[in-house]
């Protein structure tokens, strides 16, 4: 009966396999790289079943940190370079965290328990003797990693019953034996649009003085052709762009490759793609299939003993932020490589890939590269208990800014008076968050974070026009700037002291009335002695605003000044 047929696992659990990973300048395999008769071909990994490899949960997790030197001057001269890189990260793994979402989806979904295997986590150096693949990376060119995972039938159990067909033990055989061998091959060059990149300097050498902050007086030589190239570089954008040119994109290093083995030893029925079958094609499963099961359908092959479901090698890339890749040119030395193996759940592969199909899909919504590096730092990087506090945090903040937003603008909505309010100190905020927008503007935060205090700005100059009425108006042509609610009040108090004036006049110097004076009776005179009321006191507020305005910005320019000093002698600045 075709509905009692199952899709079982092609490989065995605790399979022995064996790991091979070469570098290369081509997309296509070379078996040249298992005869090490091409030093093009350089292997860098080889791992057997004799170390603890095997297909499931009970094989080591594997890593090993590589810095790769090219066999020439600029190989012996990048030697301290790479050294350092090595001790750098020996030191960034006792200190890093793990990150809570990878942590939670490895519990949910892995069954692995086995501790990291550390023996090559402290790395070292490998010289790389081929011209081929330096000159391509010198050159900008594409640079690929090939890796095989083959079964290590040289120490499989022969007393194990298989119902796989017998081959040959020969490597050739074996690799093209898509029953035997997995393959996968990942680009170690990326190719990104380049950036409008700005060094940091010191101030002070512009004007000759650069002796202030410790350094030389004037720019030497080398820190003028670091700015002259990248003024070149964007110049170059800019050219390219003006003639409908995209810009040519700048090759980066790929430093990490970490391959995941996505380990499923589960039996699956025939009839999962209903009206077409996966006992029909595997093609047609794929089509009818749910999405998450369409993965499973691109692993099908059909043998003389069945259907069978091969394991899938996945590159896991969700922690590789730009600032991880390192931009290549014709002068470097050395490169730094992490490979790492381990084993991953069939549910955790699918929750990465949508991972990836989220980040991927924000660019369509006009995030930068740098948001997207924030939530794979999220995703990757953050420690547990960091995360923890950071999303309490985030949520409170994210509460008590909305609700202060809301009462700010409820507030200034139903507000019809500026007694005991302080209108400089409005004013002198909107200048201060104007500031820090600018800041965040120019130092390309996060739109998470830029958007938020720009809309605060906006808030903040609504609350300053609601405040004083300002309002355009044109004199004669020129533009010129009204502020009514001020004008207004001063009016109204103006008409107040008129009136007080009058009613003196009336009773005269002597408390007696004045009968040569005539009086007319405004029927408003209580909402007039009101709105006066208000105005008075609105002076009063003006003037004891003024007061502790002019008492406060003695305190804080002396600050702002000798504070804009410091930073200027003692701290490097974009520019001017």
């Amino acid at each position: 009966v075709e509905g009692a047929q199952r899709i079982k696992p092609l490989w065995n659990e605790k399979a022995p396999l064996k790991i091979y990973a070469y570098m290369s300048t081509s997309s296509k395999p070379n078996l040249k790289a298992f005869n090490n008769s091409d030093g093009n071909l350089p292997m860098l990994w080889e791992v057997g079943g004799d170390e603890g490899l095997s297909y499931g949960w009970e094989t080591s997790s594997l890593e090993k940190r590589l810095e790769l030197i090219a066999p020439d001057d600029l190989g012996v001269l990048a030697q301290s370079e790479a050294e350092s890189r090595l001790a750098a990260k020996v030191a960034h793994l006792d200190e890093s965290g793990g990150s809570f979402i990878l942590m939670a989806a490895s519990f949910l979904f892995d069954e692995n328990t086995a501790e990291e295997n550390q023996a090559e986590a402290a790395g070292h150096m490998e010289t790389v003797s081929g011209t081929k693949i330096w000159k391509a990376v010198r050159e900008g060119k594409a640079v690929y990693l090939h890796v095989h995972v083959i079964l290590d039938e040289s120490i499989q159990d022969q007393s194990e019953t298989t119902t796989l067909p017998t081959t040959t033990t020969n490597m050739k055989t074996i690799l093209q034996d898509q029953t035997k061998s997995l393959y996968g091959t990942v680009p170690l060059v990326k190719f990104e649009a380049p950036t409008n990149q700005r060094t940091k300097r010191w101030l002070l050498q512009d004007i000759g003085l650069g002796f202030l902050s410790g350094v030389s007086s004037w720019p030497n030589e080398e820190t003028l052709l670091k700015r002259m190239e990248l003024a070149n570089r964007r110049k170059e954008i800019q050219d390219r762009k003006s003639k409908g040119l995209e810009p040519l994109p700048v090759p980066k290093w790929k430093p990490e490759v970490a391959v995941r083995m996505v380990v499923d030893v589960d039996d699956y029925p025939v009839g999962l793609g209903g009206e077409h079958s996966i006992a029909k094609t595997p093609k047609a499963f794929q089509a009818a299939a749910a999405p998450a099961l369409q993965e499973l359908g691109s692993r099908v092959i059909r043998l003389s003993q069945g259907l069978f479901h091969k394991p899938l090698l996945h590159v896991d890339e969700i922690g590789l932020t730009s600032d991880k890749y390192l931009e290549m040119n014709s002068t470097i030395g050395s490169l730094p490589l992490k490979l790492s193996y381990s084993p991953m759940a069939s549910s955790r592969h699918r929750l990465m890939r949508h991972f990836e199909h989220a980040l991927s899909s924000q660019k369509e919504f006009g995030f930068a590269e740098t948001d997207i590096d924030d939530v794979r730092r999220l995703i990757s990087d953050t420690s547990v208990y960091l995360l923890t506090v950071t999303m309490l945090a985030s949520v409170l903040h994210l509460l008590f800014e909305f609700l202060a937003f809301k009462s700010d603008i409820t507030f200034w909505k139903n507000n019809k008076s500026l007694r005991g309010l302080s209108v400089r100190t409005l004013f002198m905020d909107l200048f201060v968050q104007t500031t820090i927008t600018l800041y965040l503007a120019d130092m390309d935060s996060s739109l998470l974070v830029l958007v938020p205090s720009a809309l605060g700005v906006l808030i903040q100059g609504w609350k300053c026009q609601r405040a004083t009425g300002l309002k355009l108006t044109f004199i004669g042509g020129y533009p010129s700037l009204r502020m009514n609610r001020v004008e207004d009040e001063k009016e109204i108090k103006r008409k107040k002291k008129d009136t007080r004036n009058i009613v003196s006049e009336i009773n005269g110097k002597d408390g007696k009335v004045n009968q040569n004076v005539e009086v007319g009776v405004d029927e408003d005179s209580d909402e007039d002695d009101e709105a006066a009321e208000t105005a008075r006191k609105t002076a009063e507020t003006m003037k004891i605003d003024r007061i502790a305005i002019a008492h406060l910005s003695m305190a804080l320019f002396p600050l702002v000044i000798g504070f804009s000093l410091r930073s200027l002698i003692m701290e490097e600045h974009h520019g001017w």
